[in-house]
């Protein structure tokens, strides 16, 4: 092996090269800085600095994906639960959908505080819907753990289980009817209230940040649940795309009471149909799951064992 295919070869995997090649970026990133606030940040040297930090980053990002995947893959491999998450979709769907759970909550009870201080109705009314999408959520969740427990790997129970997930299916399509004519009271307060909320820019940014967590869960869980049938975790999903949907409405209302525009027709006009646009998509959601639901349960009793099946 040649001297330049050997300082190829370390120049791909350096090992515990690395470190000094880090130790290297953070001199240069440290005297950059210095250049910048004591001297003068417009300088060749500088310039130089700055591109030789630049060319640091790029290296070591480059030469560090590798060994943090081996070693993600391992630290995958050793424990059960991560190994579980990697495999099955279902679980992982459904352990996102926790998460989700956590994360809704907690901007829940963040807009409730937020109106406990600000003296905002606004952020009560978002805070209380938040909050039923919150119980609605763990009630599927809920749901699900109780029929697998129940109804689990024993034989001669997946008609059972089927139908216990279906009917739950049923009950959050309900839900999101009285949630669509709540919500029509929710959004003509906001829209025809007359006055702005007192969000403040960092309740704006706050929103802002969850709605877009929102809408990137919302695709994933999407993808997920479309190679499924489980009833439950497509129930999750639907929750999370109506709980996205109130997130961009929320979020509309915030920056236009944040950074002006109340004044102006064509953002009233908006807020209207963004509003009917909600309200439409969760009635419709909700519909289609009930009728749905029956379709699948009337198709389930048809599919049941003769008399003297063994049923749980």
């Amino acid at each position: 092996m040649t001297r330049w295919q050997k300082f190829k070869n370390f120049i791909r995997r350096p090992g515990k090269w690395i470190w000094a090649f880090y130790g290297a970026l953070l001199f240069f990133a440290l005297a950059s800085v210095l250049l910048a606030v004591f001297v003068n940040g417009a300088n060749p040297i500088s310039y130089a600095l700055y591109a030789a930090m630049l060319a640091l980053l790029i290296y070591c990002i480059c030469v560090s994906v590798r060994p943090a995947r081996e070693h993600v893959r391992a630290f995958v491999a050793r424990h059960e639960l991560t190994l579980r998450l990697a495999a099955d979709y279902g679980f992982r769907t459904f352990a996102f959908s926790l998460a989700g759970l956590a994360v809704c909550a907690v901007y829940g009870l963040y807009l409730a505080v937020a109106g406990l201080v600000l003296h905002s109705a606004w952020h009560g009314f978002f805070a209380g819907y938040y909050m039923v999408l919150t119980c609605l959520r763990g009630a599927v969740i809920y749901g699900k753990l109780r029929t697998d427990k129940r109804y689990g790997g024993r034989p001669g129970c997946e008609g059972i289980a089927k139908r216990a997930r279906i009917k739950l299916y049923l009950g959050c399509g309900a839900m999101f009817i009285v949630l669509a004519v709540a919500f029509t009271a929710l959004a003509g307060i906001l829209i025809f209230s007359g006055r702005p909320s007192m969000f403040g820019v960092y309740g704006a940014i706050t929103m802002a940040a969850y709605t877009f967590y929102k809408i990137i869960v919302s695709a994933i869980n999407a993808l997920k649940t479309k190679k499924l049938r489980d009833f439950t975790l497509q129930a999750l999903r639907n929750i999370s795309f109506a709980d996205a949907l109130v997130s961009v409405f929320a979020l509309q209302i915030a920056m236009e009471a944040t950074f002006g525009g109340t004044e102006d027709q064509s953002m009233h006009i908006l807020n209207i149909v963004m509003g009917i646009a909600v309200f439409a998509f969760t009635l419709g959601l909700g519909i289609y799951m009930m009728v749905r639901s029956a379709a699948e349960l009337r198709r389930s009793r048809n599919d049941r064992p003769a008399a003297g099946g063994e049923e749980y």
